[in-house]
């Protein structure tokens, strides 16, 4: 996995990072949320035994604590924002992932 740091001015708490990664199945679990944004290819994200596909229309939120996987075909490169729990807006409330298409 090749990863590029960004620094976001208004939140330095904030890591983005342009994440490349190859083919193969990897488990996460982290104490922080993630926004993954794809910017180019595709990856199978299972979030909570539901599969979603990640690719150019859509972009995944997975809170805090949410076991997730995921699968790649191909290589792809996404924009992976890990965002501190004492960032979030009422995290308690935050517990579902979701995934939304981009407009």
């Amino acid at each position: 996995m090749a990863l590029q740091r960004i620094e976001i001015s208004a939140r330095k708490d904030i890591a983005a990072e342009t994440r490349t990664y190859e083919r193969g199945l990897s488990r996460r679990n982290h104490d922080f949320s993630q926004l993954v944004v794809s910017l180019s290819g595709e990856i199978e994200m299972f979030l909570q035994q539901e599969e979603n596909r990640l690719g150019s229309d859509r972009t995944i939120f997975i809170p805090a604590h949410v076991e997730h996987e995921f699968e790649t075909t191909q290589s792809g490169e996404f924009m992976v924002f890990d965002i501190p729990r004492n960032a979030m807006p009422n995290e308690s409330t935050i517990k579902q992932p979701a995934n939304v298409r981009a407009t």
